[in-house]
């Protein structure tokens, strides 16, 4: 998660977006704070609160566009933790996986740069429209019992014990638009490297008795 402005920060940025003509409250903030002053390259805090904006404007601009660029980066890396914590927590039954509600329609849907959601299942691709799954999470607001699976025909949701469903079919995937990919793949089945071992030849059983 980046870093949260400091609380100094945070009082320029109010000072700056209620600065206006003969106040003088900007200057007379950072001369309490000479090294903050020093940092945004302002020598002279005589002027009012107007003209020390002006000065301030290309630092405050670079500063919002941080601070708006690590929040995206912060909501993509909580989609792909999600997509993640889905995969792991799904449980593969005959011909659907069944996934986590809370997951799916919370920070799965964090990241605003995605377009589309896809599940990755053995042998099939199933897309969905990120906006489509946010409308999905509003209407379910409120209920405490959603259960949601997906198989090779969508995403299945259903509330109320079963009594309430929707069904969301899987969407033609436009081609360069971002999708965030949730892998829920079944797991292959482990074997063993070296197989079943082969059938003992009569001169090795007589050996390991101690007979030849």
């Amino acid at each position: 998660m980046p870093p949260r402005p400091s609380s100094a920060a945070r009082e320029l940025l109010t000072l700056y977006s209620r600065a206006g003509h003969g106040e003088y409250n900007i200057g007379a903030f950072l001369r309490e704070r000479p090294d903050l002053a020093a940092r945004l390259g302002l020598l002279d805090l005589d002027g009012d609160d107007a003209d020390l904006a002006l000065q301030l404007a290309p630092a405050i601009g670079k500063c919002k566009r941080r601070v708006a660029r690590d929040r995206v980066e912060e909501r993509g890396a909580r989609a792909e933790r999600a997509a993640q914590e889905l995969a792991a927590s799904a449980q593969h039954r005959l011909g659907r996986v069944e996934v986590d509600p809370a997951i799916l329609l919370g920070d799965l849907l964090a990241d605003g740069s995605k377009k589309y959601v896809a599940f990755e299942l053995t042998g099939v691709r199933v897309v969905m429209l990120r906006f489509l799954l946010l409308r999905a999470r509003a209407a379910l607001r409120g209920f405490s019992d959603v259960a949601a699976c997906i198989d090779e025909r969508g995403l299945h949701l259903t509330w109320r014990h079963g009594r309430g469903g929707l069904n969301l079919r899987t969407q033609l995937e436009e081609r360069r638009a971002a999708v965030l990919v949730v892998d829920l793949r079944a797991p292959a089945r482990r074997t063993s490297e070296a197989g079943p071992p082969g059938p003992m030849l009569l001169a090795e059983v007589l050996a390991s008795l101690g007979v030849v």
